[in-house]
């Protein structure tokens, strides 16, 4: 009896220990951590511009490339100049450039100034296409001085048929944050993308040729016409009116000048001879 007693204790202070120690090194892990996701999501406050002829035409959006630094889902800051860090505890929910996508596609489709706006891939040939590059999305710390987010974005519009470049431009917008961490940088980052939207807008609309969808070249008016028995409809404003050409008069012909007549010729006579 005593010996089955001591083995029991026994048995009993190794499994006690055993908990003990299990207790001690979990209380000396670290706590997992929390990662919280964040969207780039403007697309209720940008507004419709007014456009006063539409271009007709389908618009491709690519989808942006990233600099080096910014493809990833990390969410970028700075504390000195060339060091970029991440935080740890913040992602974005995909990556900067495909979130961007849906926003571009949105902003132009309430621009009105184009008939389609679709992302690529598609099979919809289009007229021209959107290319853009994300040079900079990234919250910048500074001694003394508040945060702020700078998100540098370079655009392109290509006309597709001819892969002529219509212009090109370099955006570059600087928010302020409103607190010094992830989530006021997420709010300042989406403010400065909501500005971006308005301004890619107005790039579009001032590069994009217009187009007529009976004739490249005619005028905006001239979209009414309609195609009878086979003869295209005269629209007011499509043709130039006629203008009216004067011939001047023809000159009545001057009255021939009277010839002059000519002088009777003297003749010379001899004095009669005097007699003698």
């Amino acid at each position: 009896m005593r010996t089955t007693g001591s083995i029991l204790k026994l048995c009993c202070g190794i499994v006690l220990i055993l908990l003990l120690g299990v207790f001690a090194g979990g209380g000396g892990c670290a706590p997992q951590q929390v990662v919280t996701t964040y969207l780039l999501d403007s697309r209720a406050a940008v507004r419709p511009l007014p456009v006063t002829s539409a271009p007709n035409q389908v618009l491709l959006i690519a989808e942006p490339q990233a600099a080096a630094g910014f493809d990833t889902p990390r969410i970028a800051y700075t504390k000195t100049p060339f060091a970029l860090e991440y935080y740890t505890q913040s992602n974005w929910v995909d990556t900067p450039a495909r979130m961007l996508v849906p926003l571009l596609v949105d902003a132009l489709e309430r621009s009105k100034g184009f008939d389609v706006v679709l992302p690529l891939p598609t099979s919809v040939n289009g007229d021209l296409r959107l290319e853009t590059t994300i040079i900079r999305l990234q919250q910048e710390f500074q001694p003394q001085a508040p945060s702020r987010v700078r998100l540098a974005v370079r655009a392109k519009l290509i006309d597709i048929p001819t892969d002529h470049v219509l212009g090109t431009q370099l955006f570059e917008i600087v928010e302020p944050a409103p607190t010094e961490d992830t989530y006021g940088g997420v709010q300042a980052a989406n403010k400065a993308v909501q500005r971006l939207l308005g301004e890619l807008q107005e790039f579009a609309l001032r590069y994009a040729p217009e187009k007529n969808k009976f004739g490249q070249g005619l005028p905006a008016a001239a979209a009414i016409a309609v195609n009878v028995i086979g003869i295209p409809a005269v629209v007011p404003g499509s043709i130039k009116s006629a203008v009216a050409v004067t011939r001047p008069a023809v000159p009545a012909p001057k009255p021939a000048l009277a010839q002059p007549q000519p002088k009777p010729k003297r003749v010379a006579t001899a004095p009669p001879k005097q007699g003698r």
